[in-house]
């Protein structure tokens, strides 16, 4: 957030002040709504962040007027659970029971699924060396999840100093299957998507497998992602996935390239496979779950970054959902996920320029088909 900042009367800057409310750690929230030019009816209400202050960066012109400014940088409330480093040992607790625990800890809502194992004391124990936040993100690596915190929709934002329940902590698998009003590359002349920019690439796994020594039995275990018989990870957001483009392309090499053996000694083809190697599984429960963890991060074939005309849009693009997009052709068009979205705004432009930045995501290219 830039300000402008200009001396008083008093020859002191206002916005500087050690009791102004553009200090660290003041809380900060930031809400807007969309009205067309010339019209009366609101489009869209909404809370776009909700946190506190974190830096404070003066900068003072050559021309003190107009020159100098302020410049704010803020974090989400979970901002709070970056202040400690802590040394502790959670038992007989499940991974989403830990996380609903410390965001219930720090005053937020909790919206967690539920995610085994429970590791009993006798068993095993999860260790936390660090904030709660990045013990957090931790846990959900370990399953493939999201975890962060976002506004309430809708909430009534009352002016304490703390949030409260008006932020909810998240925990759980990308919810593809809430979606969001259209965007569109077309018409030209007046596209919602300003610009937009996709990839997808050939190297990244489409298997994979994950070993582990069970350290009562001493025998090894074994799991991999996709099963078989195939069950979808999330659902598929489009006809095409990476393996079913490779198994194509990999056909059309068949006797070219090497065989390798499967897990019960037949001989199979060359196939896009990865290993589970990063994190410790303490069972053969925790052994396909990181399995699935990886598997889900290899899953997405395509990324994207897109810019929207928030004032041609049928509402406020928010994060944690999917948007369905039209214009850019067979393979483009259809359901994207969005990572993350950036609100851009001027003072005096508002009216005129308003855009979101976007970072999307997908499992398959090209639109599902129907039936």
């Amino acid at each position: 957030l830039v300000l402008s900042m200009a001396p008083g009367d008093d020859g002191e800057w206002d916005l500087l002040r050690a009791d102004t409310r553009w200090s660290l750690l003041r809380r900060l929230t930031i809400g807007f709504r969309v009205q067309p030019p010339d019209e009366t009816t609101v489009t869209a209400e909404r809370i776009v962040f909700d946190g506190y202050i974190t830096i404070v960066a003066p900068t003072f012109g050559e021309q003190r007027v107009p020159e100098s400014k302020l410049e704010l940088r803020g974090l989400d409330a979970s901002c709070l659970m970056h202040l400690e480093a802590r040394h502790r040992t959670w038992r007989d607790q499940s991974d989403s029971a830990i996380v609903r625990q410390l965001f219930g800890d720090y005053g937020f809502g909790a919206d967690v699924d539920e995610q085994g194992p429970v590791r009993h004391e006798a068993v095993a124990s999860m260790h936390q060396r660090g904030t709660d936040a990045e013990f957090m993100r931790q846990l959900a690596r370990r399953h493939g999840w999201e975890c962060n915190v976002r506004p309430v929709e809708d909430a009534e934002i009352e002016a304490a100093p703390h949030p409260g329940r008006g932020v909810v902590g998240h925990f759980h698998p990308p919810r593809v299957e809430d979606t969001q009003p259209l965007l569109t590359l077309a018409p030209a002349d007046a596209p919602s998507l300003k610009t937009m920019s996709a990839r997808w690439d050939s190297h990244r796994p489409t298997r994979m497998e994950a070993w582990h020594i069970d350290a009562f039995s001493r025998r090894m275990q074994h799991q991999s992602w996709p099963k078989d018989p195939p069950r979808p990870v999330i659902p598929k957001m489009g006809r095409f996935s990476r393996q079913d483009l490779l198994d194509s392309r990999l056909g059309e090499l068949r006797g070219r390239l090497p065989t390798s053996s499967s897990s019960d000694g037949e001989p199979r083809t060359l196939q896009p496979r990865g290993f589970q190697a990063r994190l410790v599984p303490h069972d053969n429960t925790e052994v396909d779950q990181l399995a699935w963890a990886d598997h889900l991060q290899s899953d997405w074939l395509a990324e994207a970054e897109a810019t929207v005309q928030g004032l041609r849009y049928d509402g406020i693009v928010q994060p944690g959902k999917s948007v369905p997009i039209a214009g850019g052709g067979e393979l483009v068009d259809g359901d994207w996920y969005v990572r993350s979205a950036r609100h851009r705004w001027e003072a005096g432009q508002a009216t005129q320029a308003y855009e979101i930045d976007l970072h999307l995501v997908r499992n398959a290219l090209g639109e599902v088909e129907d039936g």
